[in-house]
């Protein structure tokens, strides 16, 4: 039993698998099953289409999603934040920043699966297409803000790792170049296209 404890109070073995879990219940839940869901350049009869058909499948996914979120994310961000305490310089400023960055990517993450989730409990009955597409574009819009939090992390866990090599230090070129990505990639609403090239970032 104590080796159990033992291996559990280890935040870097901890975080490595939580992180390993919660990427493949988001490939699972996000891809698998969800798979090309609507996004805000699709005419309406193509989101009534999608939930008709696809709203169950979509809602287990979500399902998975949460799990990954709440049982294996959290706890990923927890355990690195404890990793990346050990090498900060900062007083625990830059291991805070991280933490808050994910909660922020979280809740939006949150809100814009909302909307979604909508739709898919009704399967759109009852509803007429502008409001079909708002509620898409609402969607869309909350989720686009994932980027800002998850920027936030990776700027935070990669000023830690490039002043104090807690982590390999190409970890930090690799986060703060995702960080840029993030940020950019939220430029999709400027030019209102989820298929053009600030979404592909």
């Amino acid at each position: 039993m104590q080796a159990v404890w033992d291996f559990l109070n280890n935040p870097r073995r901890t975080g490595g698998i939580c992180g390993v879990i919660f990427t493949i219940l988001f490939i699972i839940g996000g891809p698998v099953l969800q798979g090309d869901y609507p996004i805000v350049n699709d005419n309406a009869q193509d989101v009534r289409s999608y939930w008709i058909d696809h709203g169950h499948q979509y809602l287990v996914g979500d399902f998975l999603f949460g799990i990954a979120v709440v049982l294996f994310f959290v706890p990923f961000v927890a355990a690195l934040r404890s990793v990346l305490s050990t090498g900060d310089r900062s007083g625990g400023m830059w291991p805070r920043t991280f933490v808050l960055g994910a909660i922020v990517a979280v809740i939006l993450g949150g809100a814009g699966a909302a909307p979604s989730a909508g739709l898919a409990i009704s399967g759109a009955r009852g509803l007429d297409d502008s409001t079909l597409l708002f509620a898409t574009r609402a969607g869309a819009y909350s989720s686009a803000g994932l980027g800002l939090g998850f920027a936030l992390m990776l700027i935070a866990a990669a000023v830690v790792i490039a002043q104090s090599g807690v982590l390999w230090r190409w970890l930090a070129l690799l986060a703060a170049a995702a960080a840029v990505a993030d940020v950019f990639g939220g430029l999709w609403v400027q030019d209102g296209s989820q298929r053009g090239l600030w979404a592909g970032i």
